[in-house]
């Protein structure tokens, strides 16, 4: 069975992703990335940032979160062990946990919040 050019080149990719200094992931840091590596890694023109999630998906440890808003969804993608506060913090550079989250993360109660506060 003949392998796809993302196969032949998912080592080398997993490894970017591995070494990379961050462990969340807006897509338009992936479309950087895919940008930067796509004749390194001997991609198809056709490689589409939204195809190289997908595969990234489907055959690596990238995870989805989709931070579900009001008014809008957020979406970020994840390598390796990150916690829910991590991706909470993702939202924006300069975001801070409040009220019941930064008690919890503050060892002043036990009780895990449901919902996680940041502004």
């Amino acid at each position: 069975m003949k392998l796809t050019r993302f196969e032949i080149a998912k080592t080398d990719i997993v490894s970017v992703f591995e070494e990379a200094p961050q462990k969340i992931f807006r897509k338009a840091d992936i479309e950087r990335t895919l940008s930067l590596h796509k004749r390194n890694w001997r991609l198809a023109d056709s490689m589409t940032t939204l195809k190289f999630i997908a595969l990234l998906l489907d055959d690596t440890q990238l995870r989805e979160h989709r931070l579900k808003f009001p008014s809008r969804t957020e979406i970020r993608y994840t390598w390796g062990n990150v916690t829910s506060f991590e991706v909470a913090l993702s939202l924006k550079q300069s975001c801070y946990f409040t009220h019941f989250t930064s008690v919890f993360l503050l060892g002043l109660t036990d009780q895990i919040p449901k919902t996680i506060y940041v502004n």
